[in-house]
């Protein structure tokens, strides 16, 4: 009994018995994961049956009956074995790299396509390809970025890290790489999307330094792996490209690391100093410093108003302000902290933060890159009426005009404005100057036109902050913009409006209010205003003139210009 069960054992393992193959695997240069064995593309199975359909490029390959391990596997009859469409292709079960009656015979794909695979064991095991279209080689890409946890925008794809294109189709970084996420990991993409990606041969492929190493492209339909970065450094990732024999991009890359990150330097001391000490650095608010965490910190009140950072109670300089612009501390969070000298203060504005009244815990931490400002018990004093809204400025003598709410916390207004920095406007509510939606860089900041501009609400006056906005330009030229408000955001964008037309061509009229005077805008060939006594103004304006009509009294009016008539409210 014991000869017959050996010799059954034998003759199903010389024949390659395969219902215990869980799985079958593809590998090699042809299949999307190249060599590497944890890459190996798996199968579908089906009984005996195995299919898959994909991408294969020009190469060699074989099958696996594990991704862990090179034996056993199906070979091909003869070296680099030719495969030929739709034909069944005979499969050798090979168990001993010391086998010399199997040996180690390859697939080989002369066309690079998507194709549909059959893999048939059993008895007399065979591969059968068939092509379902041929396919277009992967180009070398135009762009590429840095994605993931160890780079500095993380897996934001609006923070993607861009690469600089060089010569050779060669891509170039050098910055700071962060390792204190628990996976410091990293890939590349070629656009503004997670796929298609360059990727590691295997999962959480640790870095080698100075060593090329291949990248695997995936379209989607790959492994994800990423390259992890063993500590917090400077480091330099130049990628290059080139082309295999069928046109495809193959891609290498090299990193060299530049030196550990040093941590922000740590003052002596920190004071808090603004409002809260009537700007005497003498009366400034000695922060508590913690050695093990590198962090100064107060807990305690502090009024309505403006604050920064001093390292000394008796001089001004060195010191921490905001970056970029006026901060207002209305949610617990984390901001950056900007150091300030004699020697850089005409680069550096003294930008402030401003608290609302209120109990706070302030800590401002130096461990990291970077020192940061952390602020918990924030309280919002907004009582902010998100049903109306007032744009006001030079362009209408500041008289508060109403905007159109088109959605939620969102308002627009189009109108013409004056060019230069003589002619500004902010928003406001309509029954009084305050409080008021301010601009944050400077009493006088530059609208960046089509991008976001950041607002600040001020619920009370504060004449040293009624910063104000203004459109680049001679002060001799006006143009047209669409200003849009979102209140939620704090956030303003301006883009250059088109001119409207009817349907004959002429511009359409524009009609608004300034006191008693009701504006045309547009205006081509004769007008009239005229109100319900019959009382009216006529003139002849030239092509697409903005006109003023001053009117006696207030009341409803109509305007009559550019073949069209409109009602206006003068009040």
């Amino acid at each position: 009994m014991k000869r017959i069960y050996l010799l059954a054992t034998m003759l199903l393992f010389m024949a390659g018995f395969t219902t215990a193959n869980a799985q079958l695997y593809m590998v090699g240069d042809a299949t999307p994961g190249g060599w590497t064995i944890e890459n190996s593309t798996a199968m579908q199975q089906d009984g005996d049956a195995y299919t898959w359909t994909g991408n294969l490029k020009i190469g060699d390959f074989k099958f696996l009956t594990s991704n862990s391990d090179w034996l056993p596997c199906y070979v091909a009859t003869e070296n680099n074995k030719n495969v030929e469409q739709g034909v069944p292709m005979e499969l050798v079960y090979r168990t001993s790299e010391t086998e010399q009656s199997v040996p180690d015979f390859k697939f080989y794909v002369t066309v690079a396509a998507e194709y549909t695979m059959r893999v048939t064991l059993g008895e007399n095991p065979t591969v059968t390809l068939t092509m379902q279209s041929e396919a277009a080689p992967v180009a070398i890409p135009t762009e590429l970025y840095i994605i993931g946890n160890a780079a500095p925008g993380g897996w934001s794809l609006d923070n993607a890290t861009q690469m600089t294109a060089g010569e050779n189709n060669s891509f170039t970084w050098t910055g700071t790489m962060n390792a204190d996420s628990e996976l410091p990991d990293f890939k590349f993409i070629t656009s503004r999307n997670f796929n298609p990606c360059y990727c590691a041969a295997s999962a959480d492929e640790a870095v080698v330094f100075d060593t090329p190493t291949a990248l695997v492209y995936n379209d989607g339909s790959g492994n994800d792996f990423k390259f992890i970065i063993p500590e917090t450094a400077e480091y330099t990732i130049t990628v290059s490209f080139t082309t295999d024999g069928s046109g495809n991009a193959q891609g290498s890359m090299v990193i060299s690391k530049k030196g550990a990150a040093e941590t922000a330097d740590v003052p002596d001391a920190l004071y808090i100093v603004g409002n809260v000490s009537n700007w005497d650095p003498a009366q400034g608010i000695a922060m508590s410093y913690d050695e093990a965490s590198k962090t100064f910190s107060y807990t305690g009140d502090l009024p309505d108003g403006q604050v920064k950072f001093l390292t000394s109670n008796v001089d001004w300089n060195p010191c921490y302000v905001a970056e970029g612009a006026l901060t207002l501390i209305s949610t617990d969070s984390e901001y950056a902290l900007v150091e300030r000298t004699s020697e850089n203060e005409g680069t550096v504005p003294d930008y402030k933060f401003y608290f609302y009244s209120g109990n706070y815990t302030v800590t401002a931490d130096f461990s990291g890159l970077k020192p940061v400002l952390k602020v918990s018990g924030t309280t919002n004093p907004f009582n902010i009426d998100y049903t109306s809204l007032c744009i006001t400025g030079n362009f209408n003598n500041w008289t508060p005009q109403p905007m159109n709410q088109v959605a939620e916390n969102v308002f627009e207004y189009t109108g013409e404005f004056p060019l230069g920095d003589a002619n500004t406007f902010k928003f406001r509510w309509a029954k009084d100057w305050w409080p008021a939606l301010v601009a944050t860089a400077g009493a006088k900041t530059p609208c960046t036109v089509g991008g976001d501009n950041a607002l600040v609400y001020m619920p009370q006056e504060q004449t040293d902050y009624d910063w104000q906005f203004f459109f680049d330009g001679d002060g001799q030229e006006t143009k047209k913009y669409t200003i849009r408000v979102d209140l939620a955001a704090m956030t303003m964008t301006a883009t250059e409006a088109p001119t409207a037309v009817n349907e004959t061509g002429q511009a359409l009229l524009q009609v608004s209010t300034n006191g008693n005077n009701i504006i045309l805008s547009n205006v081509s060939g004769e007008y009239m205003v005229c109100n319900l006594l019959g009382e009216y103004v006529y003139g002849v304006a030239e092509d697409g003139e903005t006109v003023s009509v001053n009117v006696s009294s207030k009341g409803i009016y109509v305007v009559n210009a550019n073949g069209t008539a409109r009602k206006v409210m003068v009040y």
